[in-house]
Formats: C-alpha cells, sequence, structure tokens
C-alpha cells in the first residue's frame, strides 16, 4: 500500500463528481474540522465515507471509479479490487484511512 499522492486528487474528483458526493463529503470534512485533531475517530469517519460512497456506487459508472481510484494506493489493478474478499477490502481500507490524512484529502477533492 502506499500513501496517497496529488495524482489520486482527480481519480477521487471523478468519483465525487459522478456520485454526486460533494455536499456528504463537505459534512465529513466540517466534522473532522470542529474536533481537535486528537478527538477525531479517523477510522470511523474513514468508514463512514466508504459507506457513503459505496451506497453511491448503483449510479452509472461511479463502481468502476472507485475501483480505479483505490487501484492507487491499494497498488492492485482495478479488476483486482473488484474481485476482492470483503473482509480483505475493509481491512485496506482501515490501513488506507489509518497511514492518510483523508479530512485534508477529501477537502481539496472536493474542490
Amino acid at each position: 500500500m502506499r500513501k496517497l499522492v496529488f495524482g489520486d486528487l482527480f481519480n477521487a474528483a471523478k468519483v465525487i463528481k459522478q456520485a454526486n458526493l460533494k455536499s456528504e463529503l463537505t459534512e465529513f470534512i466540517k466534522k473532522g474540522q470542529e474536533k481537535d485533531v486528537d478527538d477525531v475517530d479517523i477510522e470511523e469517519l474513514g468508514i463512514e465515507v466508504f459507506m457513503t460512497v459505496v451506497e453511491s456506487c448503483g449510479n452509472n459508472g461511479v463502481d468502476q471509479a472507485f475501483y480505479e481510484f483505490l487501484s492507487g494506493p491499494f497498488e492492485m489493478k482495478a479488476d483486482e479490487i473488484k474481485n476482492l474478499p470483503l473482509n480483505e477490502l475493509i481491512d485496506k481500507f482501515k490501513q488506507l484511512v489509518q497511514e492518510n490524512n483523508l479530512v485534508a484529502f477529501f477537502k481539496l477533492a472536493v474542490k
């Protein structure tokens, strides 16, 4: 797994736009900024974001855009992510959340 990089912003922006998630992510960002950094449960916040994105993947093409976004930091092909067992996907997403400042990342992505 690699850390999120600048290029990941554009893939995240595609997911946000296709899934119409700007307002939801803005609320998550506000939630993360309201608390002292030490009081934010980053893992919980990341899981909320993940579940919101998963829920929106029913929109046309969002699922593929989400796989493409995750393929970078997960260092896997999109098709491999699509076929991951759910428990492995959750473990990888938790790792992604723990190793990155997702509040700052999504703040940039929604702009």
